[in-house]
């Protein structure tokens, strides 16, 4: 039996419903046929580009709008207090925004299992979590002047003078230039 009697017998086998998706594509090719044809020969790599931006336009955008801005799409965009700060030290801050789960913080080590205590490495006298960075420890002493009366607010409204601040108690390690 040849190749194709086969692969009618097998497409005669499918229900309805695919038939009906079978004569809605071939319409749709023939309506397309008799449509103008351009000259340009379409190569792989842009026919895939095309069709990647419409579904990234139709189907993925729609579900992933931001919510506070109904026009934005997820991520949303930089903030503009942030625009000064390198990507450690956002991603530092977001860590610190997001239940203290930072691994500057001694007590998130040893909650993995990463350090073998969570006492302070600077002072050793508390547990070393965002309070004491903020408010307690002796090594911010000289600089705790600069941050705002409640440090925990300033991670959002004031996010450069506490990068400042952990910068300065050498709490945020600065990369080597190269």
């Amino acid at each position: 039996m040849p190749k194709a009697d086969l692969l009618i017998k097998q497409s005669a086998a499918f229900s309805d419903v695919e038939v009906d998706l079978g004569k809605t594509n071939d319409r749709l090719a023939n309506q397309g046929q008799m449509l103008d044809q351009f000259d340009t020969t379409i190569d792989f790599a842009s026919a895939k580009n095309v069709v990647r931006k419409h579904v990234l336009k139709t189907v993925w955008a729609p579900q992933n709008v931001h919510e506070s801005k109904p026009t934005g799409i997820r991520p949303p965009p930089r903030r503009d207090k942030e625009s000064g700060l390198t990507r450690r030290e956002c991603v530092v801050l977001a860590q610190l925004r997001c239940n203290e789960k930072s691994p500057i913080l001694q007590q998130y080590l040893y909650s993995t299992g990463a350090a073998d205590s969570e006492t302070c490495l600077t002072c050793g006298a508390s547990t070393d979590n965002l309070d004491h960075v903020l408010k307690e420890c002796p090594t911010g002493a000289p600089y705790r002047d600069s941050l705002p009366e409640n440090p925990r607010d300033a991670l959002w409204t004031d996010p450069v003078r506490v990068v400042e601040f952990l910068r300065a108690c050498d709490r945020i390690p600065v990369a080597p230039i190269v």
